[in-house]
């Protein structure tokens, strides 16, 4: 008998709604506090449904009438109603599922689209923020997807994420991506932008800033999460696909600087690697370093079993080496002058570096050593080359058969003459060492 009293009270209201005038408006129903509720039926049998459908429009060109779910508004400093939409509770099965979705069309027509938006304000006050976000769970928690339609023959919708614009001079909003930060000892998830697959070409991933019409665009970091503890940060690679089990090439790595504007004469931007610095200023730990690595290829044939390192100069421009370094080594001499350790260009002392120099000095009659000691020591004894810089460095070290040779250890390069010099000023070596 309930049942039949709640379907017969629901079908009353259901009429009411429905009485429509002979004109071209319909009814309006205007109700204090309304619970609209299904009814409960047997414990094996599906609960009633609850259906709010607005009037359809005329069979012409009628617009069907709207559906708003609104809060109360308030007219004092109280906040306005809450409006929620959710699934009932289940105790023993999944929860019911929250579908919002615009009208489908049938003929050419765009279906509707879905806006979820924050209200605005016309005050100085802030407006309200939208947040998405899956239910809390003692095991996995529930995911999170935004996802365009899927096309039969066309292109599928775009997945747009933007961060409010300001029409001032104020900053536009941050996006972030982020994993959900975890208080145990769990770790914390992945972060992974990735293109769908394909049978064909898969979709380009491209991070990169706005373009900025008056001002710089704005800067692109990789980085990973920094940590307080003893623990390491966690890696940066960037590495191309492989082909697998299929017979194509890898993909690329490029690394390109923006070229400058063709209407300036400013320079083009630089690509610079950089690895880090030890801990403090008095560790005896040695900074990162940067490592080349050639990859292998599978033919055992000299000479094509690997790559190459190649510096490949543009049309205009030249391939060049430079060492630079804050701290020259130190040059010395026994029995002999040393004059200066420089790095050739313009002969002023102390621009010489652990890899490359120019030395000068002074030899006497008698046999005798030129010492360059390099700032930081190799980790292990690099080959060093030299060659004469003039035509007086050759007479000497020859015309008496000097007998000049050159060895390095790990922390020095020693040029030494093994028979008696004929004695000159203005005597010049140039050096190498490659470890």
């Amino acid at each position: 008998m309930k049942n039949i009293f709640q379907k017969l009270g629901l079908g009353l209201f259901a009429l009411a709604l429905s009485l429509t005038m002979t004109g071209s408006a319909s009814a309006a129903l205007t109700l204090g506090s309304l619970t609209i509720a299904g009814g409960q039926n047997a414990a094996t049998v599906a609960g009633d449904a609850v259906s709010i459908t607005t009037g359809a429009g005329g069979s012409t060109s009628g617009v069907s009438g709207a559906l708003t779910l609104a809060g109360g508004t308030a007219t004092s400093g109280s906040a306005t109603g809450v409006v929620s939409l959710k699934s009932g509770a289940s105790t023993a099965a999944a929860s019911g599922a929250v579908t919002v979705a615009s009208g489908i069309a049938t003929t050419s027509g765009g279906s509707g689209a879905i806006t979820v938006a924050s209200g605005t304000t016309v005050t100085a006050g802030t407006t309200g923020a939208v947040t998405i976000a899956s239910g809390a769970s003692a095991a996995a928690s529930g995911a999170v997807g935004l996802a365009s339609g899927t096309a039969i023959e066309a292109a599928s919708g775009d997945v747009t994420v933007a961060s409010g614009t300001t029409t001032t001079s104020g900053t536009s909003g941050a996006l972030i991506l982020a994993t959900g930060t975890t208080t145990t000892a769990g770790t914390t998830g992945a972060v992974t932008l990735l293109s769908g697959n394909s049978a064909a070409i898969s979709g380009a991933v491209t991070v990169g800033s706005g373009t900025a019409t008056a001002a710089a665009s704005g800067a692109v970091i990789l980085r990973s999460g920094t940590t307080t503890s003893s623990s390491t940060p966690g890696t940066v690679s960037v590495t191309a696909g492989s082909n697998g089990a299929g017979t194509g090439a890898g993909g690329a790595v490029s690394i390109s600087a923006g070229a400058a504007g063709t209407g300036g004469t400013a320079a083009g931007g630089a690509v610079t690697i950089a690895s880090g610095n030890a801990g403090t200023t008095a560790s005896t730990t040695a900074g990162g370093n940067i490592t080349l690595t050639i990859g292998q290829g599978g033919a055992t044939t000299a000479g094509i079993n690997s790559g190459a390192v190649i510096i490949n100069a543009g049309t205009k421009a030249g391939s060049h080496l430079r060492s630079t370094q804050s701290t020259a080594p130190v040059f010395s001499a026994t029995t002999y002058t040393a004059t200066t350790c420089n790095s050739g260009a313009d002969g002023a002392d102390g621009l010489c570096t652990d890899m490359r120099g120019r030395i000068t000095g002074t030899t006497t009659a008698a046999t005798g050593t030129f010492i360059v000691t390099f700032d930081k020591a190799y980790v292990t004894a690099p080959v060093c080359v030299i060659s004469p810089g003039s035509t007086a460095t050759v007479t000497d070290s020859t015309s008496t058969q000097a007998k000049v040779s050159v060895t390095a250890s790990t922390t020095a390069m020693t040029i030494t003459y093994g028979a008696a010099a004929a004695g000159t000023a203005g005597v010049i070596w140039n050096y190498h060492c490659i470890e």
